[in-house]
């Protein structure tokens, strides 16, 4: 029997760089047994010289500043969500007096919602940036990852002054959202099974899980009965609301 069939992540392994492979070694906790295995295999394999070894540590330096520094962006933005935070409280105060109506009730999903976008704009602050700074260059397809980020803020102030496309649209992009958290979750826990990477994922499980929950609680909130009311929707054009959303995050998951 070859290396090859008692270890499946020999063959795979042996196209990963010197610094893929040290990491590897230096952090077994997130790694597959196996490919722990196969990284050291591979590695005696090679048999680097201690130029090699020393530029493939300085590598991993400088990918372990990078993180650090996206750590501190992280300490940044949980600062802003401090802030915004308050600002919620503060809105929830004003909106506690009084009974609760339907257009309380919408008031206040447009509040969260609101500040929601305006979080979402401010992760997008970077990269709108370049694409206004190098626009001559950019195709059409390089603004798709910012519709998003223009759909929602729009789609809160029409629902907000209560019109019926503002809920179909918010709608919409609620259901696309949680369909593409969803996605998000199975694609990397299925691509950490299959390469034997483990604790890689863009997001820890905890954050997908609490961005779903939020989600689908919007979604319920404005598909109440007495909301629906409101816009003049019924449960035809909210089931067909949901079908596009999900029909428009299907699509981007096969041209994906």
């Amino acid at each position: 029997m070859s290396m090859n069939e008692i270890n499946p992540y020999s063959q795979r392994f042996r196209d990963l760089s010197n610094s893929e492979l040290l990491e590897a070694l230096d952090r077994p906790d997130d790694y597959q047994p196996l490919a722990v295995e196969a990284a050291r295999l591979e590695l005696d394999r090679r048999n680097l010289t201690e130029q090699e070894l020393l530029d493939a540590r300085s590598i991993i330096q400088a990918q372990n500043d990078q993180k650090a520094t996206k750590q501190q962006q992280a300490e940044n933005r949980k600062d802003l969500a401090a802030t915004t935070a308050s600002s919620v409280t503060r809105g929830l105060l004003v909106l506690r007096d009084g009974p609760s109506t339907p257009a309380r009730e919408i008031n206040f999903i447009s509040l969260v919602l609101g500040i929601a976008a305006i979080y979402d704009i401010y992760k997008q602050a970077g990269y709108i940036s370049f694409l206004l700074r190098e626009s001559g260059a950019i195709r059409i397809a390089d603004y798709l990852p910012i519709v998003p980020a223009v759909v929602l803020p729009i789609s809160v102030y029409l629902f907000w002054r209560q019109r019926r496309i503002g809920w179909m649209a918010l709608c919409t992009y609620l259901t696309y959202s949680a369909c593409t958290v969803i996605s998000t979750a199975i694609l990397v826990r299925v691509w950490d099974y299959q390469s034997g990477l483990g604790g890689l994922m863009v997001q820890p499980p905890e954050v997908l899980a609490l961005q779903l929950l939020f989600l689908g609680g919007m979604i319920v909130a404005i598909c109440r009965g007495k909301i629906r009311e409101i816009f003049g929707i019924d449960p035809n054009i909210m089931a067909a609301t949901i079908g596009g959303g999900m029909l428009v995050a299907s699509i981007q998951w096969l041209l994906v």
